[in-house]
């Protein structure tokens, strides 16, 4: 509106003039205590650059650790940044999937991505190519958002969530693998024995009855240019420390091996065997694990509960001892195809 000639239409209009300035800045200022009261009541938990279970494993669970102190009760919006995420392990990428995917079932919430489209590409892929999304049935879910990218050299099978000793989940996951790989998977009959056997020990022994949630994931990669298959499971119960202690106390304590480090308690697992119940056929659960990595060179199975690993590749085994506990037991098998 041109400025007026006349007194009294000049007045007026500096009147109302100055009367928007402050309407402005009285709008604006509400703005911004809005945006600072919505920024006060979330928490916002920031990925480190790369997540994985060997070179940067204890980051990787102190941020996990964070995830896992997201009480709904506080009246906090949860947010995941994933902005600076540039690299992720497929070990860690489950354990991501697994900690989000008990967040909203104990929390009872649905995650609300933003920003997804400033999130590197190849990250945003295969989080889409593991089934996070679908599985965790997010809200602004950007599935088909997401355009074709190079995938790199991995490929990933969207994972499955189980309750109980579902052998369902595990044989179509494996047709799967069979189905992409368009060829024979060398002792395809105990690989599957030895997933149904880990699924078995979760299912009898990883959780107290007393739990809420007794969930444990399965899935798996593929490394196309190594012709590597990674299978992975993974549970939030107690670990395999606390409960071979439990069981076993008493042949710990007169071995010498009751007070050793967790990692080594690990180790003592798989060569005592555990079992919660009384069959015959049942404590070999991890022995089998350990012992599928012995069918081929480029075969190894890395165990981690609480706060130790172990890694054995059928001549080598080595122990991790970590600063910060899992909180569940993560197993993965490296498989030559």
């Amino acid at each position: 509106m041109r400025k007026p000639s006349n007194k009294r239409d000049k007045r007026k209009w500096w009147l109302d003039r100055v009367s928007n300035r402050f309407k402005k800045i009285k709008r604006n200022k509400k703005i911004i205590k809005k945006r600072l009261v919505n920024r006060a009541r979330r928490l916002e938990y920031k990925a480190p650059s790369i997540m994985d279970f060997e070179v940067n494993i204890n980051r990787t669970l102190a941020f996990f650790n964070k995830l896992r102190e997201y009480d709904i009760q506080l009246k906090k919006r949860f947010y995941l940044n994933l902005k600076e995420l540039c690299s992720i392990s497929p070990p860690a990428i489950v354990f991501l999937l697994s900690e989000l995917d008990i967040l909203c079932l104990r929390n009872n919430i649905k995650l609300n991505l933003k920003e997804y489209r400033s999130w590197d590409p190849l990250i945003a892929l295969q989080l889409r190519d593991i089934g996070l999304f679908k599985l965790l049935k997010t809200s602004g879910s950007p599935n088909k958002m997401i355009k074709p990218h190079d995938d790199g050299d991995i490929k990933y099978f969207v994972a499955v969530r189980s309750e109980g000793f579902d052998k369902n989940n595990r044989v179509e996951l494996l047709n799967d693998i069979r189905d992409f790989i368009s060829k024979h998977i060398p002792n395809r009959n105990e690989l599957e024995l030895v997933i149904s056997e880990a699924a078995a020990n979760v299912t009898n022994h990883a959780y107290n009855n007393s739990d809420e949630f007794k969930h444990w994931w399965l899935t798996a990669s593929y490394d196309k240019k190594a012709n590597i298959l990674t299978v992975m499971i993974m549970d939030h119960g107690v670990g395999i420390p606390a409960k071979l202690k439990e069981q076993h106390g008493a042949i710990l304590h007169k071995l010498g091996w009751f007070f050793e480090s967790d990692a080594k308690q690990i180790k003592n697992a798989t060569e005592l065997g555990m079992s919660g119940t009384k069959e015959k056929n049942r404590g070999k659960g991890l022995y089998y694990i350990k012992e599928y990595a012995k069918k081929s060179d480029k075969n190894s199975v890395a165990i981690y509960s609480d706060k130790g690993g172990y890694i054995y590749d059928g001549k080598e085994e080595s122990l991790i001892n970590l600063k910060i506990s899992l909180q569940g037991t993560l197993i993965v098998w490296n498989i030559e195809v």
